[in-house]
């Protein structure tokens, strides 16, 4: 199984370090989770077998980004170029370090000869395309949106539709559930996510907050999560959106002197991150950041307070972007 992957109609796009990640995850050969960096044989290996058996776009784009050194690869990426040759597909690794651009170069020029045809396109290729950090949210955003809105969305009337949280009427409800269960979307998304706390300074620190759950979508997502970024999870079930604590709190669950992270499914109206950040504050902790699949921003323009949380969403929907058409209603317009 290719773990990140992210088709659009014309290209696939491979996500080395991600997918070295969530293969030593399952294998459970490597504890550095998040941060290992070296890719391995039987990642790329696997890679090459998957373009090779199954139906691919005509453009394939290899992200290197994060990987600073490789293990017996040549072999396989001499297949992978022999494979896009024989088939008309054109391919491209970016964001390749010098350090690696190199060592690949003297060992395929040992495996294939200085003045071998498909030496020569490899590394023409290295240097054609490339991808930024934010095309690649942008394409997974669309993705993500795209998938909610024709597998995820289950319509709610009447009765049904009334928030448990808030006087609201929610007519859509996303089902992260069926997001949990496509783990062609959910491991990118995870890693992403990830990586977008990392760039946001919620993880990756000195002292690695806790991350604290609340829910059975929260615990599936927290568990991969918290092997991404390697720190500990801290759960009460059931915090909403009933209003009903089913787990007595205990000071060695929350422990004062420590921040935290909120992972959760849909934050939409606030109400049970509330909740959370109170109990949270009572036990002596600071909630250092919010981290949700799907992040509705009810009002865009509100003043920030002085201590403003950070919130990171694969997903924000916005009164300008609101690709799934979700709404909030109430009596008053």
């Amino acid at each position: 199984m290719l773990y990140a992957k992210l088709e659009t109609s014309d290209t696939l796009y491979v996500f080395l370090h991600a997918e070295q990640i969530f293969h030593d995850i399952k294998q459970g050969v490597n504890d550095s989770g998040y941060f290992n960096n070296e890719l391995v044989e039987s990642t790329i290996s696997d890679i090459y077998k998957y373009i090779n058996g199954n139906t691919t776009p005509n453009n394939i784009v290899f992200d290197f980004a994060k990987i600073t050194d490789a293990t017996n690869i040549a072999e396989w990426i001499e297949r992978i170029i022999n494979y896009c040759g024989k088939h008309n597909k054109f391919f491209s690794f970016c964001r390749m370090s010098e350090r690696l651009y190199v060592k690949t170069q003297q060992r395929l020029n040992e495996k294939l000869g200085e003045k071998d045809e498909t030496s020569t396109a490899f590394f023409d290729a290295c240097k054609k395309k490339t991808i930024t950090d934010n095309e690649i949210y942008e394409i997974y955003q669309g993705a993500l949106a795209e998938r909610i809105e024709s597998n995820y969305i289950i319509e709610r009337k009447g009765e049904e539709s009334y928030s448990h949280s808030s006087n609201v009427q929610l007519p859509k409800y996303i089902n992260i559930k069926a997001f949990i269960e496509q783990k062609d979307i959910l491991f990118l998304g995870l890693y992403l996510l990830c990586k977008k706390a990392d760039d946001n300074n919620l993880i990756g620190n000195s002292k690695q907050p806790l991350l604290f759950f609340s829910s059975m979508a929260g615990s599936y997502l927290a568990s991969v999560f918290s092997k991404l970024a390697c720190i500990d999870m801290v759960f009460l079930n059931h915090l909403g959106p009933k209003k009903k604590l089913y787990r007595e709190l205990h000071k060695e669950q929350l422990l004062a002197d420590r921040e935290y992270l909120i992972i959760s499914d849909v934050v939409c109206l606030g109400a049970e991150i509330e909740r959370a950040k109170t109990l949270i504050e009572h036990a002596g902790g600071k909630l250092r950041g919010v981290l949700s699949v799907v992040f509705v921003e009810v009002v865009s323009k509100r003043p920030k307070t002085e201590n403003e949380i950070e919130k990171v969403a694969l997903l924000t929907l916005t009164k300008k972007y609101n690709p799934i058409n979700y709404q909030i209603k109430t009596d008053f317009q």
